[in-house]
């Protein structure tokens, strides 16, 4: 496999990890753009039409779950060594500040038509239980956490056990909230059970411990991919074949990324992008583009899906990539011209500086702090 690493501010800037949050990004606006489509057309839709959107849904989980795998692989590649001092504090500030803003504006929004009271309590829910589109924030800070304290620790373990065991807790704590029923004499119990499954960092434990070491040992990682490139390269098929299987048969009914087999689809989908991105040798502006803003458009994009409606000349299909593409575009706006204020960073999220001339080999620039 051909090295695609170029070095900026004494940091490698890996292409193939620009291309997989690119494709991460992307497959969470699908998801959504899909579940609008949906929602417009229930009722309208043929059953081969049904199963297609519910297909493609499936296809795109692993986006969520590949961004903590991301995060946490940035983070073991960046510091090899001990953290700098101010480690929690800049990503509080970068991370937890967007987080407290969209919280605000999501319930807002989606709660326009309501009573004060009822924004009042929409917005104490976004915040203090996650419940809007941007948890995956509060999740990816337990792993900030995390990393904090065990990283010392995770360098001398042995990655074997680590991995294996990670794996277990993680496959068994989502088995138990994909089978078990909600205990019926607890209040308001569905809505518990079902933040309970993903909110909590055990619900997500592999991808953090899988994205430390193949970020701590890219190199010796990139190697084991190509070692077993055919199995890399075929292995996504039968396991997402499996995941059609089991979500089609409602053996694991629930449409979402914290589902027992979607943690096996996910390293599968992984492996493969890190592994066919690795042979690019240049990148196309777009894709830099859309990765430097992936944060935002992931804090951003479902509101503007939320006043996207149908028009007459489009067809379902036709809703769903109007949908899909407009929000991105009206998001990179907003986060850019946002981003023009000084603390337009801390609303709607820190845009990444890598250029392409960075990421192609060419002239390098400053890269923002945080990975």
């Amino acid at each position: 496999m051909k090295n695609s690493i170029v070095q900026q501010k004494n940091r490698p800037i890996i292409s193939e990890l620009v291309i997989l949050r690119f494709v991460a990004c992307l497959a969470v606006v699908m998801i959504h753009a899909i579940e609008t489509s949906l929602e417009n057309y229930t009722g309208e839709l043929s059953t081969i039409e049904t199963l297609f959107y519910h297909t493609i849904r499936m296809a795109m989980m692993f986006g969520t779950p590949t961004f903590v795998f991301l995060s946490e692989l940035l983070l073991a590649k960046s510091y090899q060594g001990d953290l700098p001092a101010n480690f929690l504090s800049t990503r509080a500030k970068y991370l937890l500040l967007p987080y407290l803003s969209m919280a605000v504006v999501y319930g807002v929004i989606f709660h326009a038509n309501e009573s004060l009271n009822a924004v009042f309590i929409a917005v104490l829910k976004n915040i203090f239980l996650a419940d809007f589109t941007v948890y995956f924030v509060l999740i990816i800070f337990q792993f900030y956490l995390l990393h904090f304290f065990l990283h010392s620790y995770l360098k001398t373990w042995n990655r074997n056990i680590v991995l294996i065991t990670s794996l277990i807790i993680n496959l068994l704590y989502l088995a138990f909230f994909n089978f078990v029923p909600p205990i019926s004499f607890i209040p308001n119990v569905d809505f518990l059970w079902y933040h309970l499954s993903w909110l909590p960092f055990p619900g997500w434990l592999f991808y953090f411990t899988l994205g430390y070491y193949c970020g701590r040992h890219y190199h010796e990682f990139k190697m084991i991919l190509s070692k077993f490139q055919k199995l890399v390269f075929f292995i996504p098929i039968p396991v997402f074949l499996l995941v059609l299987i089991l979500s089609y048969t409602q053996i694991i009914g629930v449409v979402s990324s914290k589902r027992i087999d979607i943690i096996f689809y996910t390293t599968t989908m992984i492996f493969l992008l890190i592994y066919l991105s690795s042979s690019v040798k240049h990148l196309h502006p777009i894709i830099v583009k859309i990765s430097n803003y992936s944060f935002g458009i992931y804090l951003l994009h479902k509101i503007f899906m939320y006043y996207l409606k149908p028009m007459p000349i489009l067809n379902s299909y036709g809703f769903t990539l109007y949908v899909f593409i407009t929000s991105i575009i009206l998001s990179m706006i907003v986060i850019y011209f946002v981003n023009k204020l000084s603390f337009g960073k801390y609303i709607v999220g820190r845009i990444n500086t890598i250029s392409i001339s960075n990421v192609n080999g060419e002239k390098t620039r400053k890269k923002s702090e945080i990975s």
